[in-house]
């Protein structure tokens, strides 16, 4: 999928060229639509109760919940007025769409690190 490609090219920082491809998803993923789309996406994650398949893969109940302050910090900066930054929101991207990450699944990389490392990129 062409949008997932250049969400890690962006997150990685290997973006030596800038395509008219690229640059047009570094507008729609920094619009105030998709940082509504994911926030609302967070809500949902936020207050489904334990067990509840929000998206494909049930979410990892227990890192949602130890993670609970960072996802609220993170909606409410989605949610604000400052600008965000293209590689933020690809990082959260990721993120959300990895069925194998720290969202969905327990392991070695914590879902809290995960959304300190999305806020430091916004």
């Amino acid at each position: 999928m062409l949008a997932a490609r250049l969400d890690r090219q962006i997150e990685a920082g290997t973006c030596a060229v800038v395509t008219p491809a690229l640059a047009a998803h570094v507008q729609r993923i920094t619009s105030r639509a998709e940082r509504e789309k994911l926030a609302g996406a967070l809500r949902v994650t936020r207050c489904a109760p334990s067990g509840t398949v929000v998206f494909q893969v049930p979410v990892h109940a227990a890192a949602v919940c130890g993670a609970a302050e960072w996802i609220d910090e993170l909606i409410a900066r989605l949610s604000g007025p400052s600008a965000v930054a293209a590689r933020g929101m690809a990082r959260l991207r990721i993120l959300l769409a990895d069925g194998s990450g720290p969202l969905y699944r327990p392991g070695p990389g914590t879902l809290t690190a995960a959304l300190r490392g999305v806020l430091a990129a916004l």
